[in-house]
């Protein structure tokens, strides 16, 4: 592993910095490629955070609430915050064999991120439905390539209370720049998407010219980035969390094995998947791989009941048909 922190400073050059971890295998999984549409009869609509009410909107507070619960649980239960975020990085140790498994640099990126996404919305809704919250909640993206207000960080993240006075677990001054925490618009070069929205090619050998990476093996850090993951991506997360520390003492966003950890890591995570789907939406022979590496490759995560459940990229390629998702 390169780097105690593995940083995230300097990353619309060079990505992530390399780090150990691979996806899980052998944990008697099952596949689950239709388990969102049998649970609901019409698909989810994940809305746009800033075109709810701010602060507070039942989906919000939910959120946070939900959270809360998750953050009491223990840390040794799959659906706990920790386990979720663990799944994306920690430095804890002893691992379990699904920590420290994202899947950057490559074309792995879009799918194993979506199939996380997945799951963790599916566990907070199981949450916000133990605390009477709404029954159509789904995770909201941060649209941050649009003018002010959206530019900012939305203000549910900004605010240390919830609406009865309690403490709010989505205000984490300590975790963030105070830029953020103050309400710092973000530039459209730093939020800009045309670079790789211009690509046609969702994969290349080496990730150059690529939308999704390149065509490497799972891996946490593949060096071959996509234009997408370079920027706005990972420029998002230095912006946000760029306080490194090592072992999680400062800024979460801005290292790799923090970052899940900030409940806006979910949101912003949801806005690149969103994007996924803008750019096959644009045509001119843009398309997902139809290589069996990719297609085939499967992703182990939790479910709801916390029991480990495996998609394979092939499954997430229609996130309304396969998953019961749609963006509003």
């Amino acid at each position: 592993m390169v780097g105690e922190t593995t940083a995230l400073s300097g990353l619309k050059r060079r990505g992530f910095l390399a780090g150990a971890g691979a996806v899980a295998a052998g944990l008697g999984t099952t596949h689950d490629a239709h388990a969102a549409t049998a649970q609901l009869a019409g698909p989810l609509v994940r809305r746009d955070v800033w075109s709810l009410s701010a602060p507070w909107n039942a989906y919000t507070e939910a959120y946070a609430r939900a959270v809360r619960l998750m953050q009491q649980r223990d840390p040794r239960d799959p659906t706990s915050w920790a386990f979720q975020a663990a799944i994306h990085g920690t430095f804890s140790s002893p691992e379990d064999p699904t920590w420290n498994q994202c899947q950057h640099q490559s074309w792995h990126f879009f799918p194993w991120h979506r199939v996380y996404l997945y799951y963790f919305e599916r566990i907070v809704r199981a949450a916000v439905a133990q605390i009477g919250g709404p029954s159509d909640w789904a995770l909201p993206y941060w649209n941050w390539d649009r003018p002010f207000p959206s530019n900012t960080l939305p203000q549910a993240f900004r605010v240390p209370q919830l609406p009865d006075g309690s403490e709010n677990p989505l205000y984490l001054p300590l975790r963030r720049t105070d830029a953020m925490m103050a309400g710092f618009q973000f530039t459209t070069r730093q939020t800009s998407t045309v670079k790789a929205m211009r690509t046609t090619q969702f994969a290349t050998p080496d990730g150059r010219r690529s939308f999704g990476g390149g065509m490497q093996p799972v891996a946490q850090f593949a060096g071959a980035l996509g234009a997408m993951e370079k920027q706005p991506h990972n420029v998002i997360h230095v912006q946000i969390g760029s306080r490194a520390r090592p072992n999680c003492t400062g800024g979460w966003m801005g290292v790799i094995k923090c970052a899940a950890n900030d409940p806006v890591f979910f949101l912003h995570h949801a806005n690149v998947d969103r994007l996924w789907d803008v750019w096959l939406a644009q045509g001119g022979g843009r398309a997902n791989p139809t290589d069996t590496a990719w297609l085939n490759q499967p992703f182990t995560m939790y479910d709801e009941n916390g029991q480990p459940v495996t998609l394979r990229s092939r499954d997430v390629v229609d996130t309304a048909g396969q998953l019961g998702v749609v963006y509003g």
